[in-house]
């Protein structure tokens, strides 16, 4: 069950809405790239490989650890995950990319797990994405580099999405809900890269965004939600991280989920043997 708990915990599914509730950015420069270009106007440090583990807090049990290879230009190609409660449970994905290095299928156990469709629409670049038996289950707007919307629900013909805004850092500072609310994110660090940020090249396999955040935020705030029979104020969440001396992040909790910690390790191209 705490399973369960933590992995929908990352997963928060929120409706959509035509239009946000508060202006968008004005001043974000979006760079002038080819339609074919997801992901090359910013990108993290590059290494051979690196291991993000989840922890409980208060008992340090380790529930699960994800190791991601890189190739030399920095777009994960293999994927180890492994739980140490159920080996069986424990996969290994490769990932497979076009001549345009977008990713196009994650293969799992010899099966074409995911693949992703792109297209061109306007000035947007459009990702489609599919699970194994050939349901769309996500979509993807990118405007040049920039995830502009992510939509979800599909499966069931009940189409919700995430429309995301910008500050000119191209840090994600908010989206909106579709409930007439917004998630918020302050207190960016510039000077530290966010670790999921070196997922980015398979960012569209998940509806959560986490890839698609350059730097390290350390607030964020939920609006103020009325439930059937319960109301929900708006409430803000810090989090914590602890920085190495190469500035990197090696340990993060928040005050949403509590309970857990993702610790992270990395290793540089010098030290591979590739």
């Amino acid at each position: 069950m705490k399973k369960i708990i933590f992995i929908w915990s990352i997963l928060l599914l929120i409706s959509c809405k035509k239009e946000p509730i508060y202006p968008r950015v004005h001043n974000l420069h979006l760079s002038n790239q080819p339609h074919s270009s997801i992901g090359i106007s910013y990108q993290p440090p590059i290494f051979s490989s690196c291991r993000f583990s989840s922890y409980l807090k208060d008992t340090n049990e380790l529930l699960s650890t994800v190791d991601f290879y890189f190739d030399r230009s920095g777009k994960v190609v293999k994927s180890i995950y492994t739980d140490p409660d159920d080996p069986q449970n424990s996969s290994v994905s490769f990932y497979e990319y076009d001549v345009n290095g977008r990713l196009i299928k994650e293969i799992k156990d010899n099966v074409v797990y995911m693949s992703v469709v792109w297209h061109n629409d306007g000035d947007n670049v459009i990702a489609e994405v599919f699970n194994v038996i050939g349901e769309k289950i996500y979509e993807y707007i990118y405007l040049n580099d920039l995830l502009m919307e992510s939509r979800y629900g599909y499966y069931n013909n009940h189409i919700q999405c995430r429309k995301y805004h910008y500050d000119a850092n191209q840090n994600i500072i908010s989206f909106d809900n579709g409930r007439g609310g917004f998630v918020r994110f302050s207190d960016y660090d510039t000077n530290v890269f966010n670790p999921y940020s070196l997922l980015k090249s398979i960012g569209m396999l998940s509806v959560q965004a986490r890839p698609y955040y350059k730097n390290i935020y350390r607030v964020k705030t939920i609006s103020a939600f009325q439930g059937d029979d319960y109301y929900q104020p708006e409430t803000s969440y810090n989090y914590h991280y602890t920085i190495d001396a190469q500035n990197r992040v090696v340990e993060k909790s928040d005050d949403l989920t509590l309970i857990y910690v993702d610790k992270f390790e990395y290793h540089s191209l010098e030290n591979s043997r590739q």
